[in-house]
């Protein structure tokens, strides 16, 4: 909701056309025009949101934390490429794609230089004497 009144605020702002309705073009709801509905709906809402939310639990289990928080930032990128696929979009300018390039080289450097996530099994596997002692204290707390 606060970024669908920050996107009013900019549109009023920079002085871009709008109205109060579902036009395709300049309408505020123009997402609930019939010929974006579906796609919109089922190509962006359902298999993206949902895809995306499976992946991510499943990615938490497997991978390090920073990097599974990092894929956040390509959640933009990703939608671009896809409604330009979809043909929604065209493709953006060079300031755009600049940027992306930078967030990738940046997301790129951050997961080779994050810790990799290992198991609960070779954690144990390279249990010293004082770490099973502790453990052991802990456990017997619980």
């Amino acid at each position: 909701v606060v970024t669908y009144f920050i996107a009013i605020f900019a549109m009023i702002l920079y002085g871009e056309p709008f109205v109060f309705g579902t036009d395709n073009i300049n309408g505020l709801f123009g997402f609930l025009h019939i010929k974006n509905f579906l796609v919109g709906f089922v190509g962006l809402g359902l298999i993206a949101g949902y895809g995306g939310q499976v992946t991510f639990l499943i990615s938490v289990k497997y991978l390090s934390p920073i990097l599974v928080s990092l894929t956040f930032l390509l959640l933009p990128i990703l939608g671009q490429i896809i409604t330009i696929a979809m043909g929604i979009e065209v493709f953006p300018g060079m300031v755009t794609v600049i940027a992306g390039t930078i967030v990738l080289c940046g997301l790129t450097f951050v997961a080779q230089s994050a810790p990799m996530a290992v198991s609960y099994t070779h954690l144990r596997a390279h249990e010293t004497r004082e770490d099973l002692v502790c453990r052991l204290l802990l456990e017997k707390k619980k």
